[in-house]
């Protein structure tokens, strides 16, 4: 039976879909973070044939994290859509949601007699351990688990006889759950806590039902997902959410994606995913014990982590503030855009869109985290910081706040960034990284150029009749 109530107004279905963009979001930063930990080379604990299975780990979490965000976004736009606002925070790492504790997971479980384990949410080096804790997270009821799966399911995200986790460190077994609720959503009591399955089942039946009892209009008077206008890329796929069709195809493609629920016959599930690559590091560690595939990175680091190393603590700077602006972008994308805002001047929904959606994430976030990774750090190496401080917070908890809507927010936002990778290249950096640095820092400042430029001019300045692009009259 679901612990979640049914969803009875559109406040209650918009703060379940809160708690889910916070869940996704949560998702994706702990699968980045065990992506960026993995090796890019055999060494002397991995070799050149375990180095393959490392490559096709690699690529395939790259995969699940991107369809964590195609997942936020999603949630997003079915906020949007109904008069929600988005929302692009989580709680700081390491934390356990109330979705996650023990208690929680083992309402409405059958088929065993032992207790579930609370499931923290750490950033942690891909280790067998994070793996299997990564399958218990995504993992349905244990009584939708397919058969051959099911006996992992057991062995790993439930008690042992000894009362032990077989999926959490040592290190994240003591942590307290909090309460993640959004500022601007509804009481801790207005809506029990349940699995998060049971939480997407129940956004699913509240859409059907509202719109019943409220009518498409009023459900669905928002305005139109910011999704619209971005093609299938990346392993994505993103579209227009604005009525209950469209609503419910959202829903269905991240429960069939990450749990597999519904999902045809083959169809490979992140809970798959993660349950196959734990199934072969178990057996790879069995030929061989010495086996490490990924690099020893710190567990939940902060920027404050490196405070005595001033060239670590440098990069971590400016990899957060590029993070948090990376965010702001989203936040202001979501709650600004209108399907006139796109070929309205000034441009900014396309100047966010043509900024957030790829060149953030692939030319500073992504090259300056593996940049950390190959820095020594306290016997290992360093990792970068998902980390929300208490100054950025209320602005994203804001989207209302008007500076959402001025391009000079966004371009000061951007200012420090250039200038940080400016002050790291002065330092003592190892050779090898400097061209690194000298690219980040490039490409960022083509990034505001760009942002500029887009905004005032649109995508196709050329097919815009608006646009004067006469050629100048001569001087001499």
């Amino acid at each position: 039976m679901s612990t979640v109530s049914p969803i009875k107004s559109k406040a209650e279905l918009i703060y379940c879909l809160q708690e889910i963009a916070q869940l996704e979001h949560a998702f994706m930063c702990q699968y980045l973070y065990a992506a960026f930990s993995l090796k890019k080379h055999p060494d002397e604990t991995c070799s050149a044939t375990q180095f393959e299975f490392v490559r096709r780990w690699a690529s395939v979490t790259y995969m699940i994290a991107r369809q964590e965000m195609e997942h936020l976004s999603i949630a997003n736009s079915l906020l949007t859509a109904i008069g929600g606002q988005p929302i692009y925070t989580h709680q700081n790492f390491p934390t356990l949601l109330p979705w996650y504790t023990s208690e929680v997971l083992a309402t409405g479980q059958s088929g065993t007699e032992r207790h579930p384990c609370a499931l923290p949410f750490v950033l942690e080096p891909f280790s067998l351990n994070t793996v299997r804790r990564f399958a218990c997270m995504e993992s349905p009821k244990l009584q939708d688990v397919p058969e051959s799966y099911r006996h992992r399911v057991e062995t790993w995200c439930f008690e042992n006889e000894s009362k032990d986790c077989p999926c959490v460190t040592p290190a994240a077994r003591d942590i307290s759950p909090c309460q993640p609720r959004y500022e601007l959503a509804l009481p801790p009591q207005t809506v029990e806590i349940g699995t998060v399955q049971e939480l997407y089942m129940a956004v699913r039946e509240g859409f059907q039902n509202l719109e019943k009892q409220l009518g498409a209009d009023v459900l669905f008077n928002g305005h139109p997902s910011g999704q619209s206008e971005i093609p299938s890329e990346y392993n994505l796929s993103l579209f227009r959410i604005d009525d209950l069709p469209t609503a419910l195809t959202g829903i269905d493609l991240v429960t069939k994606q990450g749990e597999g629920i519904n999902a045809p016959p083959g169809y490979e599930s992140h809970f798959l995913h993660w349950c196959d690559m734990a199934q072969e590091y178990a057996s790879m560690l069995e030929e061989n014990a010495d086996f490490q595939p990924a690099k020893a990175l710190p567990a939940n680091p902060t920027p404050r982590t490196y405070d005595s190393d001033p060239m670590l603590k440098a990069i971590a700077d400016v990899f957060n503030h590029g993070y948090i602006t990376l965010l702001y972008m989203l936040t202001g994308y979501y709650t600004n855009y209108r399907p006139k805002s796109w070929n309205t001047w000034p441009f900014l929904s396309a100047a966010l869109e043509q900024t957030a959606f790829s060149p953030m994430m692939t030319m500073l976030i992504r090259p300056l985290a593996e940049l950390l990774t190959n820095l020594p750090w306290d016997n290992g190496f360093a990792g970068p910081t998902f980390d929300i401080d208490e100054t950025a917070r209320p602005l994203l908890n804001q989207p209302d706040d008007a500076r959402y809507q001025d391009l000079s927010f966004y371009q000061k936002q951007l200012d420090p960034i250039i200038s940080g990778l400016e002050a790291i290249l002065q330092q003592d950096l190892p050779p090898d990284l400097v061209p690194k640095v000298e690219l980040i820092r490039q490409n960022m400042g083509r990034v505001k150029g760009n942002l500029d430029y887009v905004c005032n001019q649109g995508i196709f300045p050329n097919f815009n009749p608006s646009n004067n692009f006469s050629c100048p009259v001569s001087q001499g």
